[in-house]
């Protein structure tokens, strides 16, 4: 979709929105393949290694996603964006710098692991209360295009960071830290009226309001029980698996890594697109539920002795199960959100799948460690299939409709 038409059709604060969400995700993407790179081929860790250190990068959501949100609603998301923005680009250039004096270790990359994930606590949910006040009553189109851009952008982080081995960390790292920078600005262009925002209240109150939103509203605690089983079963493995099985399986390096998360991607941008070309599910339940046995499905064949175009072939089907579960989860929820703590809710949706993954990726890591590859894909694909039963036919997830325009903004 061209630039006019997203304007015409969602305004330019929406415009700069996505060149915001752009930055902040060719940097998320470069991540993605520098940071298990770094960790099981420049330093060569075991499995259970990689899995603590993917857990030390989504560890601090888990602890900080609620206060994040509750800040987001306190304050201009706009602003929080340029501030978080700044600070956010210091991790990745005070690591260029350290690995080019030669004192890499494991545990400077934990530290950074930590602070990298420290601030996106508090990005997410500003991203989200933000993309809910420029977006109006078209809530799900604008998240369809932003997860298919969000995605799309993130090859970009991969193609970037899979010539590692060649242009080396340093210079991919102060890359990253100049993308981050860029974003600081495309938020500072955003030109809205933000609802006016109370500070007076205390915070702890507001965080326990955030969830008990969620604990009274039916289709936003089933959305944060699919997130969290979505992170600790698919995030958490696909983080520590991928990059596992591309080095001590396939026998490849960076450039593959960049090559599988790419794929998985682009299966990710084709069911985004395939979702606005379409114009949206009605039955979002039921596509939900749909799209995760799918993805368990194509999980399992990765416990097989298959070819690397095979792999490939696997993880991009993967991704397609993926963008559809993760724009079914991300509307229902935004749709259901009360306007005056809607970062909140956010936050806790957010805990829900980046506060599971590091619970999935240390199990996936003490998996391959003691039972082999094999044994790693299969158990989070049938613990899938299995849990994805409970919640469909015990809950109400299966009666989970798309809201109508003016219902959903109420």
């Amino acid at each position: 979709m061209s630039e006019h038409k997203i304007s015409a059709s969602l305004g330019k604060p929406f415009i700069w929105f996505c060149h915001v969400l752009s930055s902040w995700n060719i940097a998320f993407g470069m991540q993605m393949v520098l940071f298990p790179w770094m960790v099981a081929i420049e330093l060569k860790q075991s499995a259970q290694w990689v899995g603590i250190a993917q857990m030390s990068l989504l560890l601090p959501t888990l602890l900080l996603s609620l206060h994040g949100g509750m800040i987001a609603d306190r304050y201009s998301a706009r602003r929080l964006l340029v501030i978080l923005h700044l600070l956010v680009s210091l991790p990745a250039f005070m690591l260029a710098l350290v690995i080019w004096r030669g004192q890499l270790s494991y545990h400077i990359l934990i530290i950074y692991a930590l602070a990298m994930g420290t601030i996106h606590a508090f990005i997410a949910p500003s991203l989200g209360a933000l993309v809910s006040t420029i977006a109006g009553n078209q809530v799900q189109k604008a998240i369809t295009i932003g997860t298919g851009l969000m995605f799309f952008v993130q090859i970009i982080g991969f193609m970037l960071a899979s010539s590692a081995e060649y242009l080396g960390a340093p210079l991919l790292l102060t890359v990253q830290g100049m993308i981050l920078l860029s974003g600081a600005w495309f938020a500072s262009n955003i030109k809205i009226v933000e609802a006016g925002k109370s500070s007076g209240s205390d915070p702890m109150e507001e965080i326990r309001e955030g969830i008990r939103v969620v604990l009274r509203t039916q289709e936003l605690w089933v959305s944060f029980l699919v997130n969290f089983i979505v992170g600790v079963l698919f995030m958490g493995t696909f983080l520590v698996l991928v990059p596992l099985m591309v080095r001590d399986i396939y026998h490849y390096g960076a450039l593959e890594i960049a090559i599988a998360n790419m794929i998985f991607i682009l299966g990710t941008i084709f069911s985004a697109v395939l979702l606005l070309r379409i114009g949206g599910v009605q039955r979002q339940g039921r596509a939900l539920f749909i799209s995760l046995l799918l993805g368990s499905g194509f999980l399992l064949i990765l416990s097989l002795p298959i070819p690397f175009w095979l792999f490939l072939l696997v993880g991009f089907c993967w991704g397609c199960c993926a963008g559809i579960a993760l724009t079914m989860g991300r509307t229902i929820m935004q749709e259901y959100a009360p306007d005056h703590c809607r970062a909140r809710v956010i936050s806790v949706y957010e805990i829900g799948a980046v506060g599971g993954a590091p619970l999935g990726a240390l199990f996936c890591g003490y998996n391959i460690e003691l039972f082999g590859y094999t044994t790693a894909a299969l158990i989070p694909a049938v613990m899938m299939v299995l849990s994805m039963y409970c919640v469909y036919y015990y809950t109400a997830l299966r009666r989970f409709d798309r809201l109508s325009e003016e219902i959903s903004r109420k």
